[in-house]
């Protein structure tokens, strides 16, 4: 319709295509994982529809198939499809692809060869780093340790390891390290010498040994202190003793199960006087000889001059009534004898001989001058006279005038030892 003059015209026909969407889509294989670590498995990505179209990946590849393995492919892919005909184009969903990387080699310290005993705990591998979740320890090819950043070898070989990170992702393994683990004696056992005792007396002596390999050295500890060398040893003294065997390529074994030795003290007695050891022959007289430090038996001795052993006593003391050197010996529960003690010299100073002499008859008639002279003896000696009658006018002289009826006594003492006996006689005068 014209609207200026109101006249109608005919219109053309125009025909209008729609073509239909494109059902774009990312297809993966049904046995694939979108995530995984670099270098284990890959990913094939593979654009829907295929026959007709062109693609265009997110990475700018062109193809209907993109194959994904690196972990620098990490990424969320999409393809873009265009119809060659029509030139419809579609993009489709996002696909995210995760490669993980895998850790670098690790390094392990010390760096070999080295060698070690069987069992020695000084020996560890250590991989560095030393952060990651999981390690595998491997002796060649043979899995021998994990979860561990150190491993402890138990036998000869070569040593790698392989570590894995938090995503599961293993690395290639470490150079390897060459351990040679030489063995380690058996843990020797103590043998006794048949017959002997673990306990005696000092003096005494047992010897202990064990099994001899070739090429071993042995080292005896006592108290768990090295002590001497050598198998058998002959052992003297008290303690706990234990033995080390070290083979000839240096490896030691455990040590021994222990054996007590218990070597019991000689007693040393020591004499001792409660007294003077030197006295006068009075009856009943005598010096206590006291042994100490206390012991079970004891063995008395005089040995100058000898005199008969006195029979083995359990008291200390010793009461001495003859000259001599005494000297004891004790013997503890243990029945360990001592050495013979220190020696003790008693004196026992005899008594003078007194006696007195008279130069006439003890008896007379009292006739005017008569007397009997009475003379101490023997000489040399001093003199103390004493009578039942009257007082003597000097009682110290050897030779008393006696005129009067009386018992007379005379006290005589060795001016030297100081022993004192006595002597008496009677005076009649009629």
């Amino acid at each position: 319709l014209n609207i200026a003059t109101g006249c109608f015209s005919n219109s053309a026909q125009v025909t209008v295509t729609i073509h239909p969407n494109i059902p774009v889509s990312i297809i993966i294989p049904s046995s694939s994982s979108t995530t995984f670590c670099e270098g284990t498995t890959s990913i094939t990505l593979t654009a829907s529809p295929q026959i007709g179209y062109t693609y265009v990946w997110s990475n700018g590849l062109t193809s209907p198939t993109i194959n994904l393995s690196l972990a620098n492919q990490s990424a969320s892919y999409t393809v873009t499809v265009t119809n060659s005909v029509t030139n419809c184009s579609a993009t489709s969903t996002p696909m995210p692809i995760t490669v993980y990387p895998n850790p670098s080699a690790p390094t392990i310290s010390p760096i070999g060869p080295l060698t070690s005993c069987a069992g020695n705990p000084l020996l560890t591998l250590t991989a560095s780093p030393n952060n990651f979740p999981t390690y595998q320890w491997k002796n060649g090819i043979v899995n021998v340790g994990s979860n561990s950043p150190s491993h402890n070898p138990a036998s000869t070989g070569a040593y790698s390891v392989i570590a894995t990170n938090s995503n599961g992702c293993s690395s290639l393994p470490s150079n390897s390290t060459f351990i040679t683990i030489n063995p380690t004696p058996a843990t020797p056992v103590i043998i006794p010498q048949t017959g002997s005792p673990l306990t005696f007396c000092q003096g005494g002596s047992i010897n202990l040994s064990a099994t001899i390999n070739s090429g071993s050295t042995y080292q005896w500890l006592r108290n768990g202190i090295p002590y001497i060398s050598g198998n058998p040893v002959n052992i003297t003294l008290s303690g706990t003793y234990t033995l080390i065997e070290t083979n000839s390529v240096g490896c030691s074994s455990q040590t021994s199960s222990p054996i007590p030795i218990i070597v019991y003290p000689n007693p040393t007695p020591v004499i001792t006087a409660l007294s003077t050891t030197e006295f006068c022959a009075d009856p009943g007289a005598s010096v206590t000889l006291q042994a100490t430090p206390g012991s079970n038996l004891y063995q008395w001795t005089c040995v100058s001059p000898t005199l008969p052993t006195q029979p083995a006593s359990s008291s200390p003391n010793f009461i001495a009534t003859q000259s001599g050197t005494y000297t004891v010996t004790t013997t503890t529960s243990n029945s360990c004898i001592s050495a013979v003690s220190n020696s003790i010299p008693v004196v026992v100073n005899p008594l003078p001989l007194a006696s007195i002499t008279n130069g006439s008859a003890t008896t007379f008639c009292a006739d005017p001058g008569a007397f009997v002279t009475l003379t101490a003896g023997p000489s040399g000696n001093i003199y103390q006279w004493s009578t039942s009658g009257p007082a003597l006018a000097n009682p110290f002289l050897a030779s008393q005038n006696i005129t009067q009826t009386g018992m007379y006594s005379v006290l005589v003492t060795n001016p030297i030892t100081n022993c004192e006996n006595t002597a008496s006689l009677p005076v009649t005068v009629n």
